[in-house]
Order: C-alpha cells, then sequence, then structure tokens
C-alpha cells in the first residue's frame, strides 16, 4: 500500500515537472523587447506552484524512513495536492486515487507595451537678467539767445551855435552876403558895404535903393536871373525878394529919374554904363 502511495507521488511529481519545464521553455523563446513583461510569468507559476510542493511533502508517510525521490528538473516542481489522508483502520481498503494534479495555466498575460520613458523635465531656465536700461544723457541745455541790445539812440547833435543876431542890415543872395549901411557917393566910392542912397530901409514902405560898384564885388547884380531870391534882414527881421526884371542907361552919372522903382532896386555899372535889376518883396 505504502510503495503504490509513493509511486503515484512521484508519477505526479514527474508530470508536473515536465509541465514546468515546457511552460519554461516557451517562456524564454518570448523576445528580448518583452523580457521586462515575461520575467514576472515564471515567478507567479513558482508562486502557485509552492503550495503543491509543500502538500507533496505532507503526503508521505511519516512512518516511513525513506525519503520520496523524484526525477530531478531544471526548475523547481511544484508540490502536487495533498492527497486524502489515510485513516489507521483501512489498511485492507482499496487506494484512494491520487488527487489530480493541476497543471499550470497555458494562458499568459498579454505582453504589455515597454512602457516609454519619459524624458525628465528639463529644469526651468532662470528668467535673464532684465538688461540695465541705457541712461540717456540728459539733453544738454539750450542757450537762450539774449535780447538784442537796445538800440542806443545816437547823440543829437549839438545844434548849431545860433549866430547872434545883428543889428546890421544884411543883404544875401545865394550864399553872398554884405552890410547894408546909409550913405551917399562917398560910400560908394569906399567900396565896402552896398550902400542905401536917398532912399527908405525895407518894410518902411517906398522903394529901398541899393548901390555898389561892379569892380567892388556887385558886378553879378546885372545878369542875376529872373526868379533869383534876395533876402534882406536887420536883426529878427526878414524881408525876402524875388527879382522880376532889369534895365540899363548907356550913360553913368546921369539924372535917375524914371529908373527907380519896385520894391528893390540894385544899382551897379555894366561897361560904360549904368545897370538896375528890379525885385518885389515876397
Amino acid at each position: 500500500m505504502k510503495t503504490t502511495t509513493r509511486l503515484a507521488t512521484t508519477a505526479a511529481s514527474i508530470a508536473i515537472a515536465v509541465g514546468l519545464a515546457g511552460f519554461s521553455a516557451q517562456q524564454s523563446t518570448r523576445s528580448a523587447a518583452d523580457q521586462t513583461q515575461t520575467s514576472a510569468v515564471p515567478l507567479a507559476a513558482t508562486a502557485a506552484a509552492a503550495p503543491l510542493r509543500a502538500l507533496a511533502v505532507d503526503d508521505v508517510p511519516k512512518s516511513s524512513s525513506k525519503p520520496v525521490t523524484g526525477t530531478p528538473t531544471a526548475t523547481p516542481a511544484p508540490t502536487p495536492a495533498p492527497a486524502a489522508a489515510l485513516s489507521p483502520g483501512a489498511a485492507s481498503a482499496a487506494p484512494t486515487p491520487p488527487a489530480a494534479i493541476p497543471v499550470p495555466s497555458q494562458t499568459t498575460a498579454a505582453p504589455q507595451r515597454a512602457a516609454v520613458p519619459v524624458a525628465a523635465p528639463k529644469p526651468a531656465l532662470a528668467p535673464a537678467p532684465a538688461a540695465a536700461p541705457t541712461p540717456v544723457p540728459a539733453p544738454a541745455p539750450i542757450a537762450l539767445p539774449k535780447p538784442a541790445p537796445a538800440p542806443v539812440a545816437a547823440p543829437k547833435p549839438a545844434p548849431a551855435p545860433v549866430a547872434a543876431v545883428s543889428n546890421d542890415w544884411q543883404i544875401s543872395i545865394s550864399g553872398w552876403a554884405r552890410n547894408i549901411v546909409s550913405g551917399t557917393q562917398s560910400a560908394i566910392d569906399a567900396c565896402g558895404p552896398a550902400v542905401l542912397y536917398s532912399s527908405s530901409w525895407p518894410g518902411a514902405g517906398g522903394t529901398t535903393w541899393l548901390n555898389g560898384h561892379n569892380n567892388c564885388g556887385f558886378q553879378f547884380w546885372t545878369d542875376l536871373p529872373i526868379g533869383s531870391t534876395v533876402t534882406v534882414t536887420h536883426g529878427p527881421a526878414v524881408f525876402q525878394y524875388r527879382v522880376v526884371g532889369h534895365g540899363y542907361v548907356a550913360q553913368q552919372g546921369i539924372s535917375s529919374a524914371g529908373l527907380i522903382h519896385n520894391d528893390l532896386t540894385l544899382q551897379t555899372c555894366k561897361g560904360s554904363g549904368t545897370s538896375f535889376t528890379y525885385a518885389d518883396r515876397i
């Protein structure tokens, strides 16, 4: 009876070993890409076989002094499920057949896709230090235009000194001038001032009759143009005359009757005769 039990146990161990060997061979043929996933299957099978191996050891009768031997295998054989315990009084009963040996399922877990390595996140770049603002040079101060100096008024010319008003009588014609004196032939012959001869002064009414020798600077009276101005002054009093005509007598020392007229008569010699220039007061 004991021998039969031992043979049954040995056969079960061999069957389990053969099944595990085939299972191990199938697992070894997987591609290198799935080695990571397939390595978990033998470990699961080994874990499942561990109770079976424990049960096979317990099934050996304790009264036997010889250890149960089995065919060694390359991989550890799972312990078969324990057979039903034999009661001491049933020695003559028929032997109980061993329990069915569980065969590891050939179904394997679907290979898992290799995990795509996730790149380690790059450390966040430290923000670049802000560039220091370029200092803008302050604009050079613009010099304000200086105001033009106020025009300096030209000093007014000093007034021309006022000539002292002469109490003398004077006659002037275009820049020429002489004093006037009242006299006779002797005063005329003195060849000096113009001579008021037997007549009234200007402004007193009547004709003012002035005489002078041609060789004493009075010769131009003969040719004074018509419209020329003759001025006679006496202190602040001014008398102006305009030339209006001429007269001539081809003798000298003759009577003056009818020859002295208008407001002013200027008499001088012209050659061997006598010249007269007439002017009216303006």
